[in-house]
């Protein structure tokens, strides 16, 4: 696999380069840089003849000859470079081509926050400016100034993936015959032999998601309920062939899948309706003794304590004291079991006839307060879910000093007043999958996972 990130000096192709590498296992992504080549390996000038340009090309060949992804990135002039690019694109499985579109003050811009700001002045760098100078034998992805460095990044990199699951090799510029002006290589019955890129890009991630039911969200399941073709007429009878999980768990795996396509993600869903801290701790001392380790460990509940208080079933209520020891008695297993830990927070409850909610919900947001506490002490991440409900809620009507049910033609966050409607799985799923972007949280676990 060949990837090609060209651009002016100051764009960014370097550190989207070295990003790149990071989605990958070590020793399997080869970058192959111009600067590193022609400025440091060689200290030369840059030319028509350069040297560099040879050794670029036998550097990538490599990569290549052992199916590794060999990204070579540089300003990498069309005219000087074209050719010698030309002849790796007809050689790769795979080739994929990007350039920076960058105005000159844009390059300058990002130029100043590099690390070599000292090293060559703005003068110079109007000296290498070339503007858009696209490749004759193939088509860029064009990356212009709106181009974030993440989504550049995850474009690339779903890029390779997709490539390489294809199976379709990139077509190569035609051999043109002088005599028939048509394609050489059909004419001579020629077949092209390319190595094969690695398998070793495929790799597998196991979450475990530990909690009450918000967690566990069954539903109950027919296959001809989601089966288009064969849909039953409506007023049909349907026997429920199995109970599934659904919920925020289900939509997080359903993201990460598409989001990381390289990636295999496993849930195992440990949520159990009804449960207090207490019946979690033991849903995490029976997992951690006897399933296999995961590598990210999700944790959340509390809202089962509060409610049983207010509820008045206090045998089964438990106390924030008891709450705390709990939550960080399950944390210290989850650490031995667990690569990376992650506490979710309780949303407050929205509505309860039976029970004062205002008064049940300062209770949670005590309990969540010391569930960050606890997070923060065992090293594991905190997703905060309350603020995000509360202030949708409220955009859409809801009352916390006095909350009530919402009538069934109105948006909510909630199915019950306790468990989630589809809105509120789509924004706790959202909060998940934020956090876990901004925190690099499956980068990391890869990371840790090729050290």
């Amino acid at each position: 696999m060949l990837v090609v990130i060209r651009g002016n000096s100051g764009s960014g192709k370097t550190t989207t380069a070295r990003a790149v590498q990071q989605r990958f296992p070590r020793a399997t992504c080869l970058v192959v840089s111009q600067d590193t080549v022609r400025r440091l390996m060689l200290r030369e000038f840059d030319g028509p003849a350069a040297t560099n340009i040879d050794l670029l090309e036998h550097i990538a060949m490599f990569g290549l000859s052992r199916g590794m992804v060999v990204i070579v990135e540089g300003i990498l002039d069309a005219d000087r470079y074209g050719p010698m690019l030309q002849r790796l694109t007809a050689s790769a499985t795979h080739a994929l081509h990007y350039c920076f579109d960058l105005s000159f003050e844009q390059t300058l811009i990002r130029h100043a926050g590099r690390p070599q700001a000292a090293d060559f002045s703005g003068e110079q760098m109007a000296q290498w400016y070339r503007g858009w100078q696209p490749l004759p034998f193939t088509d860029e992805v064009r990356i212009d100034a709106a181009w974030e460095l993440d989504s550049t990044v995850d474009r690339i990199h779903t890029d390779i993936i997709r490539a390489h699951h294809s199976g379709s090799p990139t077509p190569a510029a035609p051999r043109v015959d002088s005599a028939t002006g048509l394609d050489a290589d059909r004419l001579e019955g020629a077949v092209s032999s390319r190595p094969a890129m690695v398998s070793s890009c495929r790799r597998a991630l196991r979450f475990a998601w530990f909690g009450t039911s918000l967690t566990e969200h069954y539903e109950a399941h027919h296959p001809r309920l989601v089966d288009q073709t064969d849909l039953p007429p409506v007023g049909s009878l349907i026997t429920v062939a199995q109970w599934r999980h659904r919920g925020y768990v289900h939509a997080v795996t359903v993201w990460a899948s598409t989001r990381f396509p390289h990636i295999e993600f496993t849930a195992q869903n440990y949520g159990a309706g009804g449960a207090t801290s207490n019946d979690v701790l033991a849903t995490v001392r029976a997992a951690t003794h006897d399933h296999p380790s995961t590598d990210l460990a999700v944790f959340g509940c509390g809202i089962n304590d509060v409610w049983r208080f207010h509820q008045g079933r206090h045998h089964e209520a438990v106390d924030i004291d008891c709450y705390e020891r709990n939550i960080d008695t399950a944390l210290r297993l989850l650490g031995t079991h667990a690569r990376q830990i992650l506490v979710i927070g309780e949303p407050p409850i929205g509505w309860d006839p039976a029970i004062d909610v205002p008064a049940a919900n300062t209770m949670l947001a005590a309990y969540n307060h010391r569930a960050r506490e606890v997070a923060a002490r065992n090293g594991a991440g905190f997703v905060d879910l309350w603020t995000p409900f509360h202030d949708t809620a409220r955009c859409w009507g809801w009352d916390p000093s006095a909350p009530s049910p919402v009538p069934p033609s109105a948006r909510s966050l909630w199915s019950d007043g306790i468990h989630l409607s589809e809105l509120g799985v789509e924004l706790v799923r959202d909060t998940i999958t934020r956090y876990l972007l901004e925190h690099r949280t499956v980068e990391a676990l890869l990371a840790e996972e090729g050290t």
